[in-house]
């Protein structure tokens, strides 16, 4: 990982066991462990800023079909998926970060 990168764990028991963590200890120069990271934060994942931008714009379109809800879907995910709409999210990691630090651990605007 470059220096400019951070990873951030969560306590799933894959990033808690010690083979992982071996490995990252050796392999990686910039991490928080999962003892110092908050359980199962949504604030830090985009995905469930993604997921809202789906359910808009599959609710937009109004599908009124199985087929129709089916090529909705799919649609939206090429719509909500470029780089465009995922920059911004990108970009609001390290507030989002930070948000988490100032908060310790607790919930944030995010």
């Amino acid at each position: 990982m470059g220096t400019e990168s951070m990873l951030f764990l969560d306590h799933d028991p894959l990033w808690v066991a010690a083979p992982t963590q071996e490995y990252l200890q050796d392999n990686s120069d910039g991490h928080f462990p999962p003892e110092e990271t908050p359980a199962k934060s949504p604030d830090t994942t985009i995905i469930e800023d993604t997921w809202a931008m789906m359910a808009k714009a599959v609710h937009d379109k109004n599908p009124t079909t199985k087929a129709k809800l089916r090529d909705a879907i799919l649609s939206s995910w090429t719509e909500c998926t470029t780089p465009e709409k995922l920059a911004p999210l990108y970009a609001s990691m390290p507030k989002r970060m930070q948000a988490i630090l100032e908060a310790h651990g607790g919930m944030t605007k995010y």
